[in-house]
C-alpha cells in the first residue's frame, strides 16, 4: 500500500510559521574625498542641479585673490573659471552663481550647467561695496546680503551689520528684521523663500519667513564656533561648527540636530547639499574637498 507523504512548507513543530529574515541593517553612509588637485585654501563649495561641484579657493601668495575651480559631474578632471577674488554659491533651484569681485565693475554671473556660458548681470548696490557682501541669491535673482558694519571709529570691532535685500529691477537694498547682527556666518535661502542667517557672534541660526515681521531662532545649541550653514531640498538645515570640526543637520520639525559622520575633518569652512541629500564639505586645513553620501 503507497504512503502518502505531505510537505507543509514554512511550517515548524506545533504548526507555527516561521518567522520571516530580519532585513539587514541599512547600509552606513560613504565618506570620500573629491579629485580637486592643488588647492590652497577651499572656502566656498556649491553643488547645481547637474551634480557638477564649484569651489572657491585662496591663492597662496597672491594677496587675497582667489580662484573659482569646477570639477564636472563624472569627472576627475578640474577646471579653473575665470574669475577673480570672487564668491559661488547656489540658489534653491541648483543654479550656480558667482558674485565677481575682481571685475573692474563688479559682476553678478549666472552659470549654465556646463560652466562655458555665462549671462552677466549687473550688480545692484548691495554688491558693490566689496566682495562678499551678497551671501545668497534665490532663483528670482533677489539678492540677500550686508550693508553697514565695519570698524568704530576707535579702531575696535565691529559695528552691527544689517542684513539685507535687493530685488531685480530695485535700486537700492531693502534692511530685513535682523537685529544686533555683528558677525555673519553664512547666509542662504530655501525654495519657499525662507531665509536663513547664521550669528556667528550669538552662535545661532535664525530663520525669516517670506513677510514675517521678525525671525526665528532654529534649535541648534551649544555650537563652540558657527562658520557656515546650507539648506537641502526638504528644509532639512546643516551648519558648520569649526571649532569642532563637525557638521550638524537640523531636520524639519526636529528639535534635536545630529552630528554627521564625517571624518578627519580639519577647519571645515563651507558646506553644499545636493539634490541626492549628499553633503559636500570645504575642509580648509586638509586643503581638500570632502562628499558623504548615503545618509538617511
Amino acid at each position: 500500500m503507497a504512503t502518502l507523504v505531505v510537505f507543509a512548507a514554512g511550517l515548524t513543530g506545533c504548526g507555527h510559521a516561521s518567522a520571516p529574515a530580519a532585513e539587514p541593517p541599512p547600509a552606513a553612509p560613504i565618506q570620500s574625498v573629491l579629485p580637486f588637485t592643488g588647492l590652497n585654501g577651499p572656502y566656498d563649495v556649491a553643488v547645481d542641479a547637474a551634480g557638477n561641484v564649484f569651489v572657491t579657493d585662496i591663492e597662496e601668495g597672491r594677496n587675497g585673490s582667489n580662484r573659482v575651480i569646477e570639477l564636472p559631474a563624472g569627472s576627475d578632471t578640474q577646471r579653473v573659471l575665470p574669475f577673480t577674488r570672487a564668491t559661488v554659491m547656489t540658489d534653491a533651484g541648483g543654479q550656480v552663481w558667482v558674485i565677481d569681485g575682481g571685475h573692474r565693475d563688479s559682476r553678478l554671473v549666472k552659470l549654465a550647467h556646463d560652466g562655458e556660458q555665462q549671462t552677466v548681470l549687473p550688480v545692484p548696490e548691495l554688491g558693490r561695496a566689496y566682495r562678499g557682501v551678497i551671501q545668497a541669491v534665490d532663483g528670482a535673482g533677489t539678492l540677500y546680503g550686508l550693508i553697514g558694519g565695519g570698524q568704530d571709529s576707535g579702531g575696535g570691532c565691529c559695528l552691527p551689520v544689517q542684513v539685507a535685500e535687493q530685488a531685480p529691477g530695485s535700486r537700492s537694498p531693502e534692511a530685513l528684521p535682523f537685529q544686533h547682527m555683528n558677525i555673519v556666518a553664512g547666509m542662504t535661502v530655501d525654495g519657499a523663500g525662507n531665509l536663513y542667517v547664521g550669528d556667528g557672534n550669538g552662535k545661532r541660526v535664525l530663520r525669516l519667513a517670506p513677510g514675517a515681521g521678525s525671525p526665528t531662532e532654529l534649535s541648534f545649541h551649544a555650537l563652540h564656533s558657527l562658520i557656515n550653514i546650507a539648506v537641502d531640498a526638504k528644509g532639512a538645515v546643516y551648519v558648520v561648527d569649526g571649532q569642532q570640526n563637525q557638521i550638524l543637520k537640523l531636520n524639519p520639525g526636529s528639535g534635536t540636530p545630529t552630528v554627521l559622520p564625517f571624518t578627519g575633518l580639519n577647519r571645515p569652512v563651507g558646506v553644499a547639499v545636493d539634490a541626492t541629500g549628499a553633503v559636500y564639505v570645504a575642509d580648509d586645513g586638509n586643503r581638500r574637498i570632502v562628499k558623504l553620501q548615503g545618509l538617511r
